[in-house]
């Protein structure tokens, strides 16, 4: 899905894509979603047709990279595809370093493989400090879900 985003040190308006690409993490109105929407809690016990679910997203992405639309490319829950083996490694890195100069390629997701925390130009780690479920409010549709 696109997303349009002002900076704010010019007039100029960045224009996003962002694609879900996780074993049934989050999706919002705002996301473009690959995969059957269902939670992937081990290896080994992946659907088959999860992976070509995951292959489309990747296929989508490749598209989105490539295509000249986009000045940030979003690729949500993208290591968690790779740690489940939907997608290969090689794939990712293919897009990595093909990605035309202008277009921002942000993946995210835990379990970034070490190749590719390597290949990056810049890597965070997020830590819960605080979070709505420690108040015991569930999960909530379009922020976890």
């Amino acid at each position: 899905s696109e997303m349009c985003i002002r900076d704010r040190s010019s007039n100029n308006m960045c224009r996003t894509f962002m694609l879900d690409c996780g074993c049934g993490f989050s999706s919002t109105k705002y996301t473009r979603s690959g995969g059957l929407r269902k939670f992937v809690h081990r290896k080994g016990e992946i659907d088959p047709q999860e992976k070509v679910e995951a292959e489309a997203a990747l296929e989508a992405a490749r598209r989105a990279v490539a295509g000249g639309n986009y000045d940030i490319v979003v690729l949500d829950e993208i290591n968690i595809a790779l740690y489940f083996n939907l997608i290969s490694l090689d794939a990712v890195r293919e897009l990595i370093r093909t990605k035309p100069s202008h277009v921002e390629l942000i993946l995210t997701g835990r379990n970034a493989p070490a190749e590719l925390l390597e290949m990056a130009d810049l890597v965070t780690e997020m830590k819960k400090v605080k979070h709505p479920f420690d108040r015991g409010i569930g999960a909530r549709e379009g922020i976890e879900y």
